[in-house]
């Protein structure tokens, strides 16, 4: 019971808090009774930091301009590609040079060369989970939005539930739907009015339960039961819990010194890529990879890692700079974190936008600018493929 004392001792002021409005969330009351805290510190087993061996097989590998989708589209501006099988993209451009246009939504299938309008009015982040079904029926998920796809149309499209949040509780920060439970999980914070909260409601916010934690500065969903919540303690420990909705039990893991769970993000094969140190105060890429069903943290350490692409089964492309001082030309590479193996595969791209890799590792699309602004799509394959 000594943790249970510490937890709600600690600090009302969110670590990574935003300011808010005027008025606090009325929830409901947790259901009766202390949930039960799993006392071991470890219930994931945190890796040493590693910084990944490098592979340069740029020689094995040929890029190649995506004329024809280039042609159909000419985009001004990418915000982001995925590949929802090893033949079909989505990505959100902005085809328009005027400022204030909105982002279009498509979908591309490389071998057909057909281009389809998904929706305006959206964009693509790195942030975003894609659930796929198959490449005509998918969803995605992103802080404040949901997008539902049926048979290449969209049948939901929810863009502003972080507005609608905050209508009800000003304070609301980050809001996220699971569209399988229907449930939206909530984090308030706000350093002036003391105010700091993690809740479950529902997508109409008629009511909201709070979860029994504070000083909390990341949430996520786990899954359709259980819940990753980050929050600091009285002794300034990072703490990661797995809060489940059914039985409220609580199991914690304490993070090293320094270390953190910032901006964790779904990925498909139950991946979660998060920052485990503050991007403010290093110069790399301190990428942190929660294997939720091995139960194992990774910490890996990238020197340079910008733009980089959403996990696809625990593959990342991304560019690194040839140079601390040539912030320009990049080097395009594959992390592999089952060999914990960093391959490059073409050097030098210059003015990356936006990377995103097949499912099967094979092919990496990329978007390239140039100093004009014009932007263009290209193709990573192997030379023998």
């Amino acid at each position: 019971m000594k943790i249970m004392y510490y937890i709600f001792l600690i600090l009302l002021v969110s670590f990574f808090g935003t300011i808010g409005c005027n008025a606090k969330i009325n929830s409901e009351s947790p259901n009766t009774g202390s949930p039960s805290i799993n006392t071991v510190s470890s219930f994931y087993s945190i890796n040493n930091e590693i910084k990944p061996a490098i592979i340069d097989e740029a020689s094995k590998f040929n890029n190649s301009e995506l004329r024809r989708l280039n042609e159909k589209i000419n985009p001004k501006s990418i915000m982001e590609i995925y590949f929802l099988d090893d033949n079909n993209i989505i990505f959100s451009a902005n085809n328009d040079a005027k400022e204030g246009m909105f982002y279009v939504l498509y979908k591309y299938n490389l071998k057909d060369n057909k281009l389809m309008f998904l929706c305006s009015e959206y964009m693509l982040y790195n942030d975003c989970f894609v659930n796929v079904k198959d490449s005509s029926n998918f969803s995605i998920t992103r802080c404040g939005t949901f997008i539902k796809v049926e048979n290449n149309k969209v049948i939901t499209k929810q863009n502003a539930i972080i507005n609608e949040a905050k209508r009800r509780y000003p304070y609301v920060t980050e809001a996220f739907f699971n569209a399988d439970n229907n449930k939206v999980l909530l984090r308030e914070g706000d350093v002036n009015n003391k105010v700091n909260g993690a809740y479950i409601t529902d997508i109409k916010f008629t009511s909201a339960q709070k979860l029994p934690f504070e000083n909390i500065y990341r949430v996520q969903w786990m899954d359709n039961e259980n819940i990753l919540v980050a929050y600091d303690d009285s002794r300034s420990n990072s703490i990661l819990a797995k809060y489940n909705l059914e039985d409220e039990s609580i199991k914690t893991t304490v993070l090293p010194e320094g270390n953190y769970f910032i901006d964790p993000v779904i990925s498909d094969n139950g991946i979660i890529k998060f920052l485990y140190l503050d991007s403010r105060t290093v110069n790399g890429s301190p990428r942190g990879f929660l294997d939720l069903n091995k139960g194992i943290i990774d910490r890996v350490y990238f020197e340079s890692c910008n733009p980089s692409s959403i996990v696809r089964n625990n593959l990342m492309a991304g560019f690194s700079q040839n140079s601390p001082e040539n912030v320009i030309t990049n080097k395009l590479f594959l992390y592999d974190n089952n060999t914990k193996t960093i391959t490059i595969r073409a050097n030098p791209i210059d003015y990356p936008q936006a990377v995103a890799v097949s499912p099967d590792g094979k092919a990496i699309i990329y978007v390239a600018g140039s100093g004009s602004g014009e932007s263009k799509f290209y193709l990573n394959i192997a030379i023998d493929d």
